[in-house]
């Protein structure tokens, strides 16, 4: 007979949150970079011929860059710019200055750290022109699908992910090929102040799930006859998540045949089991 203290405990699943690994056995991990934005702003000034010795200036971030010139051509003026732009250091951390001919062309040396450049002395002898938009700054949440965006090599780069692009996912074959697996949470990651939830920055490394388990939220309740799962890559209506995920086909879905779902956890919750 046993003892009146004996009791039958039983161990209860302790549900997880989007980004958690679904158990703990095998999981096979690696680092990409957040590679979202991925276009660096580009800004063109375009000088024309100085007839006398004539001053040009333009401003980048306020800071004031003047240059002289005595009957140049157009591309000795903006030789002249280059070489002024890169050689001040108060801007030359956050831009970087060319030449092509007359044209002085001025880009970011971060991608989504944009500048403001403006035309100063001689204004009328220039153009200024916004040749590629900064592109803003995008995180990537835990929980999602990504796509690869280019491997590292030997000399040291880094394999770097982004958002799934529809343009490139477009059918389980592409699913198959680009996506490289799913975000995991990372409680070091800092809040975005504009969602109030914790992502990877831009630039920032990003732990991918590439083998195992993990949770992720769900659009709606499993299917019972179907483990299949569908990404989402365009939006549909308040369906909007972008690398989220949903057990059924539909608008703006591609079904990724690497992942099955294993699971549902509660509500909007499931567990996916991924091999890619």
């Amino acid at each position: 007979m046993g003892s009146p203290l004996e009791r039958t405990v039983r161990a209860r699943r302790v549900a997880g949150v989007a980004g958690d690994l679904g158990d703990q056995g095998f999981a096979d991990k690696q680092t990409f970079f957040n590679d979202s934005p991925r276009a660096a702003q580009v800004d063109t000034v375009t000088v024309a011929v100085s007839t006398d010795t004539e001053d040009y200036s333009v401003e980048i971030d306020g800071i004031e860059v003047l240059v002289t010139a005595a009957s140049a051509t157009a591309a000795d003026v903006a030789e002249l710019f280059v070489d002024a732009i890169n050689a001040e250091q108060q801007i030359n951390g956050t831009v970087i200055a060319t030449q092509s001919t007359a044209d002085v062309v001025i880009t970011a040396r971060v991608a989504g750290e944009g500048f403001v450049t403006a035309l100063g002395d001689n204004a009328a002898k220039m153009t200024l022109a916004n040749t590629v938009a900064n592109d803003e700054a995008t995180p990537i949440g835990f929980g999602l699908a990504v796509q690869l965006d280019r491997f590292g090599s030997e000399a040291g780069d880094s394999a770097t992910a982004k958002l799934i692009d529809d343009n490139d996912v477009t059918d389980t074959a592409t699913a198959d090929e680009l996506l490289v697996g799913v975000t995991l949470r990372d409680k070091s990651q800092e809040l975005d102040l504009d969602s109030d939830e914790a992502q990877y920055a831009p630039n920032e490394p990003m732990s991918i799930l590439r083998g195992g388990r993990v949770y992720v939220a769900i659009e709606a309740a499993l299917v019972a006859s179907s483990r299949d799962v569908y990404v989402r890559t365009t939006a549909d209506g308040d369906l909007d998540v972008i690398g989220g995920f949903a057990p059924a086909s539909g608008a703006g879905l591609v079904r990724w045949s690497n992942a099955k779902f294993v699971r549902q956890v509660g509500s909007g919750l499931a567990v996916i089991d991924v091999r890619v």
